[in-house]
């Protein structure tokens, strides 16, 4: 039989958006001749409108043929579309260089799930961390009452120039309508698989003339503590702690905090520390470096 990992689904990927794939083997003898079955079944999601082709895939010197298939748009009025979508939406989609981007996605369920997975969005030169937990509320959208899960995310472009952030997949199970089996004692499912638009992003390198570190944070501080009382004595250590706080950038973006300190006195620095966390849809970082004088 062939191997399981031989499917490579990088030539779909220009037109499409390549959902899981999964694959089987099958046995049969007929007559004393064995024949022996791979398949391989994966869900593409057209990345636009349009006539594509989904080019021929070759496993283990086998090819399929080219299969040509034209995208049409969703109609509004189809409920069977509309049972269960994903939107997205971005807070700025101009924005400089290591700048935080809020990303918002929602996943509109017009019935209960018996299980699903919410992939999270992907985009070149950047990094991208969940803020919080999900959200989870009830909305009517066209008269019709939707459960609303809601993920946000942090962006952090790395690079400068045009980025598409890829919608993020959502495959689930949910009870397949119309069906015969009303008594029993397993219930049929089907899956469903829905993916989130897409959004195109420009990222504005750093301004020219900048010649300090760079930070595009709505929220920069920078906190000192020393020890209670006025005066010090000479040859005991005082330590001293500075404390570097920015909203909206990751740990690489904070610069080192500059030592200003006469020549007479000697400085035994400690490790600094790093942390992150989650506030008020965003990424607050702080620095801390203790100093002994």
């Amino acid at each position: 039989s062939a191997d399981r990992d031989a499917f490579d689904s990088s030539p779909l990927l220009k037109d499409f958006v390549v959902g899981r794939t999964s694959v089987s083997s099958q046995t049969s003898i007929v007559n004393f001749d064995t024949k022996r079955t791979t398949v391989w079944t994966t869900t593409l999601f057209p990345r636009k409108e349009g006539t594509f082709t989904i080019p021929s895939l070759t496993i283990e010197g086998k090819s399929t043929k080219p299969i040509q298939v034209e995208v049409i748009p969703v109609q509004e009025q189809s409920n069977v579309a509309r049972d269960y979508f994903v939107t997205t939406d971005i807070d700025l989609k101009e924005a400089y260089l290591n700048q935080q981007l809020l990303y918002t996605v929602k996943l509109f369920l017009s019935s209960n799930i018996e299980r699903g997975s919410l992939q999270a969005p992907e985009m070149q030169n950047a990094e991208i961390t969940q803020l919080g937990e999900d959200k989870q509320y009830t909305e009517i959208v066209n008269g019709r009452r939707y459960q609303i899960i809601e993920r946000q995310f942090a962006v952090v472009p790395q690079a400068s120039g045009e980025f598409t952030l890829r919608g993020p997949i959502f495959t689930g199970e949910v009870m397949a309508a119309n069906t015969n089996q009303r008594f029993g004692f397993f219930n049929r499912t089907q899956q469903i698989n829905r993916v989130g638009p897409d959004i195109t992003v420009n990222i504005k390198p750093i301004p020219q003339g900048i010649d300090y570190p760079w930070l595009p944070s709505e929220m920069v501080r920078v906190d000192e503590e020393w020890p209670q009382g006025d005066s010090f004595v000479a040859g005991e250590p005082v330590t001293r702690i500075v404390t570097l706080t920015a909203l909206g950038v990751v740990e690489e973006q904070l610069p080192d905090i500059p030592e200003f300190y006469p020549p007479n006195f000697k400085l035994y620095p400690d490790q600094s520390n790093t942390t992150t966390v989650e506030k008020d849809q965003s990424l607050i970082l702080q620095r801390q470096t203790s100093l002994a004088i």
